[in-house]
This record gives C-alpha cells, sequence and structure tokens, in this order.
C-alpha cells in the first residue's frame, strides 16, 4: 500500500470500526465527514438498535463524505485482526467521495491502523466526544447489523440476529453443536474447539 500523503486542514474526517471481537462476520468501518452535525449522536453502544437506524437517514442526509470498508472472514483468518481492521478503514476512505478534498483523520482509541497515512490523530473515547466517531461508529454497525441479518438468514441456526457473531452463551451452545458454518472465524480458539472432527 503506498504512502497517502493529505495536506494538514480543518476538515475532519471520523474513523469507526464494529466487529473486531466477534467470532464470525466481517470487520466493518465507516469513515464520516460532515459540513453541519445533527444532533442527537452518541457512541452507537450507548444506543438501541432502533435508535441508531432512526440516526443513520439522519447522519446521510447532513454528511458531506460517508464510505464503507468491509473486510470478510476468510481475510480475519488470513492475515489476523490488526492488518484487517487497518484495510478496512483504508477501504472506508477510498470509498469517501472526497473530490480530492484535504482532510484529518481521527481513529477512536489508541491505535493507529494508518500508519501509511499523514495526519492522522487518535483519540481515546473518541466515539463518546468526537461527533465524527460517534456517527461512524452508528454508521459501522447499523451496515453489519444489516450484513448480519442477511448471514442469519442463510444459517438461522447460530442467531446471528441476535448476537451478530459475537461470543455470547447461545453461539458458543450452537457452535458446539452445529460445528462452524462458513462465516465464522477459523482462527478464533472458541470457533477452533467448536469443530467437529
Amino acid at each position: 500500500m503506498r504512502s497517502i500523503k493529505i495536506t494538514k486542514s480543518n476538515f475532519l474526517i471520523g474513523l469507526d470500526e464494529v466487529g473486531r471481537g466477534c467470532l464470525a462476520g466481517p470487520v466493518v468501518s465507516a469513515a464520516v465527514g460532515f459540513n453541519q452535525t445533527p444532533d442527537g449522536l452518541k457512541d452507537s453502544k450507548q444506543l438501541t438498535k432502533k435508535q441508531r437506524i432512526k440516526l443513520l437517514p439522519i447522519i446521510l442526509k447532513k454528511a458531506c463524505f460517508v464510505g464503507i470498508g468491509i473486510v470478510d472472514n476468510q481475510y480475519i483468518d488470513d492475515f489476523g485482526l490488526t492488518k484487517s481492521v487497518s484495510m478496512s478503514m483504508q477501504i472506508a476512505l477510498m470509498n469517501l467521495d472526497n473530490n480530492n478534498k484535504d482532510y484529518r483523520i481521527i481513529i477512536d482509541g489508541n491505535y493507529n491502523f494508518l500508519k501509511n497515512y499523514n495526519f492522522v490523530e487518535t483519540v481515546v473515547g473518541g466515539d463518546n466526544s468526537i461527533n465524527e466517531i460517534m456517527a461512524a461508529s452508528i454508521v459501522a454497525k447499523v451496515f453489519r447489523d444489516s450484513i448480519m441479518q442477511k448471514i442469519h438468514n442463510n444459517w438461522p441456526q447460530y442467531g446471528f440476529d441476535q448476537h451478530v457473531g459475537y461470543g455470547t452463551s447461545y453461539h458458543l451452545n450452537q457452535l458446539a453443536k452445529y460445528g462452524p458454518c462458513p462465516i465464522h472465524r477459523l482462527s478464533f480458539r472458541p470457533v477452533q474447539t467448536s469443530i467437529i472432527v
């Protein structure tokens, strides 16, 4: 991946990812930039599913740029989580309709997943304090949940519509009963131990 040089400016792009700790499904990142910030933004984890879905069209209307990046479970198994999160964020940025506009990137947390990019900041608790990151967390969460609903329709026995791939007790019980399906992350230990020989 080539180094991306971004000229310093006051225009912010917030980045956040969803699904890092799941046992199944993709990692999804969203990148969001505003000219006008909507009201009611919070970290996606502090909102109900209904509230997130209600906020999504408002965010999309107010945002000047939105990009989504998806990395599937096979890529996660092949390259690991750090590389997968980095790739999903790079794809999200590539999918911005930015018209060559200069911007500053802010990532939630304390780890810079975009070491080839200039003008990247990491902010611990950014999903509670920075509008662009809060919006990105909502967009990524709603988008990933919709993916997991479609996956649930193919493999309803695992309950993906409820836990969206996280390692709940129900999910682990179903893994033990049925073994993994094609969207499980085989490199994750709880999935490995469920493989029926």
